[in-house]
């Protein structure tokens, strides 16, 4: 199985990029994926090593990154704060030199707090920017900052987030942002179309 993708890679810009799951090759990758010391990243991290990827895992919390590196020998992990373009930056430029192979990500992170719309104006704008900052700009400023050596591999994938990863072909017709009362500025930097 194979990434499927059509664009113009003479000039780097792409009229299009699609990922059809079915023709992904799941063994022999280098993947990094953010948001690996705990619940899906964690899950997708073992599974992926398991069948033979090379798996880096990127978060905020060492602790827990430590932990599932521990679990599972060969997994290696590097702390990241995808609020913090220096972060960013830092782990872009260290992830080629130790893993020159580096040809799949997976933006998995994400925060949701809970929003109290009665509470002072403040507190929200506070929630809500970290929201933006780590959901939506984070993955944004990863896929830029590691988009060079992704396309020098020959076989190379990346997706904004697990929620966005649709089948070449499927219907988003009528899709519409997840609505949560608890979580309003989550909604806007999730996957537009959730089905």
């Amino acid at each position: 199985m194979r990434v499927s993708a059509q664009s113009r890679r003479n000039d780097r810009s792409f009229d299009a990029i699609a990922v059809s799951l079915e023709s992904v090759d799941l063994t022999g990758n280098t993947i990094v994926i953010t948001g690996g010391g705990g619940g899906i990243g964690r899950a997708l991290a073992e599974a992926l090593h398991r069948a033979g990827n090379r798996v880096v895992i990127a978060g905020r919390r060492r602790d827990a990154l430590r932990a599932v590196a521990d679990a599972n020998p060969g997994i290696d992990y590097r702390r990241l704060d995808l609020a913090d373009p220096g972060s960013i930056t830092r782990l872009a430029a260290e992830l080629p030199e130790r893993h020159p192979g580096l040809n799949v990500l997976v933006n998995n992170a994400g925060v949701m707090r809970t929003e109290d719309v009665l509470t002072d104006g403040a507190a929200l704008a506070e929630i809500a920017e970290t929201t933006v900052a780590v959901n939506l700009l984070g993955p944004m400023r990863l896929t830029a900052a590691l988009l060079p050596t992704l396309l020098g591999q020959p076989h190379a994938a990346w997706q904004p987030s697990v929620e966005t990863i649709k089948p070449v072909g499927s219907d988003t017709s009528g899709c519409r942002p997840r609505d949560t009362a608890a979580t309003p500025s989550r909604a806007p930097t999730s996957a537009p179309c959730q089905n």
